[in-house]
């Protein structure tokens, strides 16, 4: 998804060229976010598993929240456009190589719980 980001600040801002792109990061993006969401919502305990799932839906939403007031700060400096997909691919570039670095280091979901 970062190389899709970083290809949508490059190339020229045609609507369906955008649209392709993003829907080429979206794609890979869920390799990444499926995988996260079971081991999140599979680890923790049967009385634990609700509270997990609400958690975890609040953390969406306030990264939500956070990606859109990011992007308005990033135009009060000037950055408009397809520029903001250059700085999302750079700031989500050390989630790509944290999943699997923890998933060698827990092992099987049956082990962690």
């Amino acid at each position: 998804m970062c190389v899709a980001f970083v290809a949508v600040s490059c190339v020229p801002p045609l609507p369906w060229l955008v649209w392709l792109l993003s829907m080429a990061g979206n794609f890979c993006m869920g390799f990444y976010l499926v995988p996260l969401k079971v081991r999140i919502q599979g680890a923790p305990a049967p009385a634990l598993a609700g509270c997990i799932l609400a958690s975890s839906q609040a953390l969406d939403w306030v990264c939500i929240l956070g990606a859109s007031l990011l992007k308005e700060a990033l135009g009060w400096f000037g950055l408009h456009g397809t520029g903001i997909f250059a700085v999302m691919g750079v700031a989500i570039l050390p989630a790509v190589f944290y999943l699997p670095a923890s998933t060698r280091k827990l092992g099987p979901l049956e082990e962690s719980a």
